[in-house]
């Protein structure tokens, strides 16, 4: 129950923040209403188990308000998506803009993305990271795309400036962090990390940090 009413809290703390509609000025209160619960509702249970009417309901509007903006569902998780990845890509170069040290942007940004990560259900993110083929799985794999150029862009630099390693290629790098993707869907892993949150600080820290131990000394 306590981990439920976290996740309600984390939900809460990530739509109220305005990340949604902070574009939608020009809708009005109820159609606001709608998308923000939408998005709570698709970050809880996943965009194939709501119905249009869950959506009304919980939101308090019509179906005639709903199909006024959005032509279905698909639609409406479409423009949840963009306005969610088009927010957070411009957190990320607020982020990357910083006048900080290189190692500081990284936990930065990948606290950004925990912060996203622990506010969905687990049933969200492997729908998204699967299907590729539906109009939403397309966005994400645009959106992923821009993120990319985005990230090379960063490390790129770090190595230049000597943060990074520079007998480690940037592209090496990028795979690794692209195949945490299909780590976070593999069933053996869920069984072991069943917690989101914690598998995905893992796997940050495993492709910083590495396997060894810093207090180990090795025996010359």
């Amino acid at each position: 129950m306590l981990r439920y009413l976290r996740k309600l809290s984390n939900i809460a703390k990530f739509v109220n923040t305005g990340v949604i509609v902070i574009m939608e000025k020009e809708l009005n209160p109820k159609s606001k209403k709608l998308i923000q619960t939408a998005c709570d509702l698709f970050f809880r249970y996943g965009i194939k188990r709501v119905s249009i009417k869950e959506i009304c309901q919980e939101a308090g509007v019509s179906k005639m308000t709903f199909y006024r903006h959005f032509r279905n569902k698909d639609a409406l998780a479409i423009h949840i998506l963009n306005e969610l990845s088009n927010a957070t890509k411009h957190k990320f170069e607020q982020i990357i803009a910083q006048k900080i040290p290189f190692d500081q942007k990284i936990r930065q940004l990948a606290t950004r993305k925990m912060e996203l990560t622990n506010a969905c259900n687990r049933e969200f993110i492997d729908e998204l990271l699967s299907d590729e083929d539906s109009e939403c799985g397309k966005l994400l794999l645009k959106k992923r795309k821009e993120s990319y150029k985005l990230i090379k862009k960063l490390y790129t630099g770090a190595q230049k400036k000597g943060e990074i390693r520079s007998d480690i290629k940037i592209e090496f790098i990028l795979f690794m962090v692209e195949h945490f993707r299909q780590i976070m869907l593999n069933e053996t892993i869920k069984k072991v990390y069943p917690d989101t949150e914690e598998l995905t600080n893992k796997l940050f820290n495993f492709l910083f940090y590495g396997i060894i131990n810093k207090d180990h000394k090795t025996v010359q």
